[in-house]
């Protein structure tokens, strides 16, 4: 087995050499940016930040001492799940890296599936994996690296025929590293810096999403007498370098319903060039004029509005009351 530092292992990866900061790893000429993945801490999961959720008799999802414990449970489409409350935003000139540090209490549990990486779900227990990239853990104990379409199979490679440093990785109940490493053009898998196996798409995409959620689950597809449970002790998802996108910008002087972007991004101002007394309006992160609300600014009230936040979804703006009034949205 080969083992590499975490910075040859990606030189390896990519085929490019650097210079490299000894300390964290990373490429001295590059910034590293966390999207997503505050720490655990305590015994309360922070909401606002990550949501367990959990199905089924004897399954559990819970965090006690700064650990998130799965649990399956023994009934059939039981689970314990774990996600983050946003996205890490996708920028196709700097790939994004998942990273878990993670064990499972027995590597093997029949009937039960363990999950992690980077992908988006449909909401429910369990889920309906939609799209993404991540590990899986079979009931027979065999580890196996995946990536997934919306609609289309998953393409999953097993331990034996994996395409790196090495073909054969063997699940222990240790805690391990698992690092993604993703973009357009591949997707890496490491496991404690070795080099595990890299896709490469052909006629199509490798997924059709990739701003995605961290995500870990634990889920059986039969019932039994016995769960599996997966531990994770930290998670994050990285850029790999600073955001390189040159805002966009739009006026609004009607009342309406605007959708200004049907994807992820960020929202850096708010500009109220005129200003009427009874209009509004109603900032979402979505795609339409529903879910979560950004915030809602009055067109009496002097600006600008600075925000500098990511929305997730999508952007909106709805305008109303009264005579419009005459509003400039900078963004990306």
């Amino acid at each position: 087995m080969t083992t590499l530092h975490r910075s040859e292992a990606y030189n390896r990866m990519v085929n490019r050499y650097g210079l490299i900061n000894p300390g964290s790893g990373a490429l001295a000429v590059d910034t590293i940016i966390r999207l997503v993945g505050p720490q655990f801490v305590g015994s309360t999961i922070d909401s606002e930040f990550w949501t367990l959720a959990n199905n089924g008799t004897a399954s559990a999802a819970a965090l006690a001492d700064g650990v998130v414990s799965l649990t399956s449970g023994t009934a059939n489409s039981g689970s314990g799940s774990l996600i983050s409350g946003a996205t890490g935003r996708f920028l196709f000139v700097n790939p994004n890296e998942f990273r878990m540090l993670s064990r499972v209490t027995d590597t093997t549990v029949a009937d039960c599936t363990r999950r992690w990486g980077a992908f988006n779900v449909t909401a429910g227990t369990p889920w309906t994996l939609d799209n993404g990239f991540y590990f899986s853990l079979d009931g027979t104990g065999a580890l196996s690296v995946n990536h997934k379409r919306t609609g289309v199979a998953a393409v999953s490679v097993a331990s034996g025929s994996f395409n790196g440093d090495v073909s054969t990785y063997t699940m222990d109940t240790n805690v391990h590293a698992y690092e993604i490493l993703y973009f357009e053009a591949a997707a890496w898998f490491v496991i404690d810096t070795v080099f595990i196996h890299k896709f490469v798409p052909t006629t199509t995409k490798l997924t059709d999403n990739f701003t995605m959620f961290i995500g870990a689950e634990s889920v059986n597809s039969a019932g039994g007498t016995t769960s599996g449970v997966m531990e994770v002790f930290a998670t994050s998802m990285l850029r790999i370098g600073a955001e390189t996108t040159v805002p966009h910008y739009v006026n609004i002087t009607t009342n309406t319903t605007t959708i200004l972007k049907r994807s992820a991004g960020r929202l850096h101002r708010v500009v109220v060039n005129e200003f009427n007394t009874s209009n509004t309006m109603t900032i979402y992160d979505n795609s339409a004029a529903s879910g979560a609300i950004i915030g809602t600014v009055s067109s009496s009230t002097e600006g600008p509005f600075d925000y500098g936040v990511e929305f997730h979804t999508g952007l909106t703006i709805v305008t109303a009351g009264g005579s419009a009034g005459d509003v400039t949205v900078v963004y990306d």
